[in-house]
C-alpha cells in the first residue's frame, strides 16, 4: 500500500516543485568556451544572428542595439533592452513579457557577468522575476515550469555554443573536453553514483533483487547506446544517469545541427536494447534458463514502450523528426501537444502514478505555449529521409515485438513473471 502511494506523492511534490513561484533564480555555470564567445551567446545584438530556437526573431528598435521586440517562437512577446559594461563583460539584461492584450505582464531582470575560468569562462546570472498586471496563457507556462527555468536557459546556451562552434574553437586551441570518469557510459560522480544508488534500492525493495537487476542491465544497455552514438559524432563529455522512480536520461554536448544527427542519438538506445534482448534470449534458449529468457523479453519489452509515439520517449522524438518534414510547423507544434496528451492518458489508464504526473504537467505547458518539443532551426530531413527513418522505427519496434511474443508464447507470461522474481538459481 505504502509503495504504490508513493509514486503518487512524489509526482505530486515534482509538480509542486515545478510550479512553485520562485522570484528569484541564481545561475553559476562553466562553459569550455572563451569568454568572448560566452559574451557573443548571451548578449544579442543586431549584427550577431539569433541562434536561440526559443526565439524567432528580434524586431530592434531603428537606430538601436540596445532595445528590441522578442517575437518568441510559437507563442509569446516582450520588450528588451540592456545595458552593456562590455570592457568588463557585465551587462544589466530587461524582459518584460506582454500577455495577449499586449500588456505588460511580467518583468524579468538580469545581472550578468562573465570572467575567465581554468575550465573555459564562467557566467553568473541573478535573476528576478515581478508580475505587474494579468497573466496571459503563455506567461503562466512559464511560471508552471520556473522550477526547470535554469536548466532550460543552460541548455539553451549551450545549443547556442555549439552551434556558433565556440567549443569547437576553444578545443582547437585548448584540447577536447575531459570526458570525465564513465561505466559503460555511466557517468561516476558522488551525485551519479547517489542517484544510482536510490534508483537501484528503490527497484530493489519494489521489485526484488533479481528483478531489479535485470531492469538495471536493461537500462545500462539502453542508455550506453545513446551515449555510444553521441561519442561517435566526438561527444566525449556525453554520459547516462540513473533517474529514481522513472528509469535513466543520457546526457551529452552533441550538436544536433541536423535532424538526422539527432536521429541516429535516439535510434542508439533501442538499437543497444534489441541487442541486449538477442543476446539473454539467445543465451536463455541454449542453456535453457528461465530468468534469461525472461530478461530478454523484459529488454524487449522496455524497448518497445520507449518506442511508443510519445513525446518525451525516443519514439516521441523519432516521431517530431520524421512528421517534420511532411507538416508544417504550426500544425507540428499541436501534434506533439496531442501526442504527449496521449501519453498522460494512457499513463494514467496503465496507473503509472510518477510518469502520469510528468506527462500531464508538460501536456499542460505544451496547450499553454506549444512548439516547446518541436526542434526548430536546423536542417530537417528530406521526405525520402523522414520515410526511410520510419521504416527503421516501425521495422525495430517489429522486431521488439517479435522477440517478446515469441518468448511469452513458447514459456508463458506467469512463468517468466516468477523466473524474473526468483532469479537464474531457482529450482
Amino acid at each position: 500500500m505504502i509503495a504504490d502511494a508513493i509514486p503518487w506523492v512524489l509526482g505530486a511534490a515534482l509538480v509542486v516543485f515545478l510550479a512553485w513561484p520562485r522570484r528569484r533564480l541564481r545561475i553559476s555555470q562553466v562553459y569550455r568556451v572563451s569568454p568572448r564567445d560566452l559574451w557573443d551567446a548571451t548578449m544579442p545584438h543586431p549584427a550577431r544572428p539569433n541562434l536561440y530556437d526559443a526565439i524567432e526573431r528580434y524586431d530592434w528598435a531603428p537606430g538601436s542595439d540596445s532595445a528590441a521586440m522578442i517575437q518568441y517562437r510559437g507563442a509569446g512577446r516582450a520588450h528588451y533592452s540592456h545595458d552593456l559594461a562590455e570592457d568588463r563583460l557585465q551587462a544589466g539584461q530587461l524582459i518584460v513579457t506582454l500577455n495577449a492584450a499586449g500588456e505588460a505582464a511580467e518583468k524579468m531582470t538580469c545581472q550578468t557577468a562573465i570572467r575567465p575560468d581554468p575550465g573555459g569562462a564562467r557566467l553568473d546570472m541573478d535573476i528576478a522575476f515581478e508580475t505587474l498586471s494579468r497573466r496571459g496563457g503563455w506567461q503562466w507556462a512559464q511560471l508552471l515550469m520556473r522550477g526547470l527555468t535554469g536548466v532550460s536557459l543552460r541548455m539553451q546556451i549551450n545549443a547556442v555554443l555549439a552551434k556558433s562552434g565556440a567549443f569547437d574553437r576553444y578545443a582547437a586551441a585548448h584540447g577536447g573536453a575531459p570526458g570525465g570518469a564513465s561505466v559503460l557510459g555511466m557517468r561516476v560522480s558522488r551525485g551519479a553514483l547517489l542517484l544510482a544508488i536510490l534508483a537501484c534500492g528503490w527497484w530493489a525493495w519494489s521489485f526484488g533483487p533479481w528483478l531489479a537487476l535485470a531492469l538495471v542491465v536493461g537500462l545500462v544497455a539502453h542508455e550506453a547506446g545513446h551515449v555510444a552514438v553521441m561519442r561517435a559524432f566526438g561527444d566525449r563529455s556525453s554520459a547516462f544517469y540513473f533517474v529514481p522512480f522513472l528509469g535513466g536520461v543520457a546526457i551529452g554536448r552533441m550538436n544536433h545541427a541536423q535532424d538526422w544527427r539527432h536521429a541516429a542519438m535516439v535510434l542508439g538506445g533501442p538499437v543497444a536494447g534489441l541487442g541486449s534482448a538477442l543476446v539473454a534470449g539467445g543465451l536463455g534458449w541454449l542453456l535453457g534458463n528461465d530468468f534469461l529468457l525472461a530478461c530478454g523479453a523484459f529488454f524487449a519489452a522496455i524497448n518497445l514502450f520507449n518506442l511508443l509515439p510519445i513525446p518525451p520517449l525516443d519514439g516521441g522524438q523519432l516521431a517530431l523528426i520524421v512528421l517534420r518534414s511532411m507538416v508544417p510547423a504550426p500544425v507540428l507544434r499541436h501534434v506533439g501537444t496531442a501526442l504527449m496528451g496521449g501519453g498522460f492518458v494512457l499513463a494514467l489508464w496503465w496507473e503509472l502514478g510518477l510518469l502520469a504526473w510528468l506527462l500531464g504537467a508538460f501536456t499542460l505547458v505544451a496547450l499553454l505555449a506549444p512548439g516547446g518539443m518541436v526542434p526548430a532551426g536546423r536542417a530537417a530531413l528530406t521526405r525520402g529521409g523522414a520515410a526511410g527513418l520510419m521504416v527503421i522505427g516501425v521495422g525495430l519496434a517489429a522486431l521488439l515485438a517479435g522477440i517478446y511474443v515469441a518468448v511469452i508464447d513458447g514459456y508463458g507470461m506467469y512463468p517468466l513473471l516468477r523466473a524474473l522474481v526468483d532469479g537464474p538459481f531457482a529450482a
